[in-house]
């Protein structure tokens, strides 16, 4: 019969944690991920910022949309449809352009504050209605540059 004091003799001596060379190798596999996730990460970050941009042009389809409803054709010209130039956030300034024959407006992303040399973000937003009389808007490029539309949210950067 094994008493405590066996058991402590027989066990093999236990390792004394990490050694210098285990971390230092575990800090550079850390900072080549890091270094390789920024970039993506600055991307999504100033993709959020836009998609934030495009939410906060809700109150002017909804204009839209409502004057559609109520008279049966698009809003004649941009004070109408309650697009402002005045900026709608600190990313927003507001709408580019508005074409009463179709209803739809470009967004005026302001992009000297993403932090990044960004070329011209100006997404379209273009209404649509459907067979039941529903207005559905949808997304597209507009204006942006190609370089640029990564930085749009991908249902605007389809079409």
């Amino acid at each position: 019969m094994l008493n405590y004091h066996d058991v402590i003799t027989r066990c093999p001596p236990r390792s004394g944690g990490f050694t210098l060379i285990d971390l230092m190798i575990v800090f550079a596999v850390v900072a080549i991920l890091v270094a390789l996730a920024m970039p993506f990460y600055q991307d999504y970050a100033i993709r959020t910022k836009v998609t934030g941009c495009i939410f906060n042009a809700a109150p002017a389809k909804l204009s839209i949309s409502e004057y559609r409803a109520a008279t049966g054709a698009w809003p004649p010209d941009a004070k109408t449809a309650s697009l402002t130039q005045n900026g709608w956030s600190g990313l927003c300034n507001g709408y580019v352009s508005y074409d009463s024959a179709t209803g739809s407006f470009q967004l005026n992303i302001n992009e000297s504050v993403l932090g990044k040399d960004i070329g011209q973000l100006q997404p379209q937003l273009t209404p649509r209605v459907t067979n039941i009389k529903t207005v559905i808007w949808a997304c597209s490029m507009g204006e942006t540059d190609e370089s640029s539309a990564k930085y749009l949210p991908p249902a605007c950067r389809e079409g």
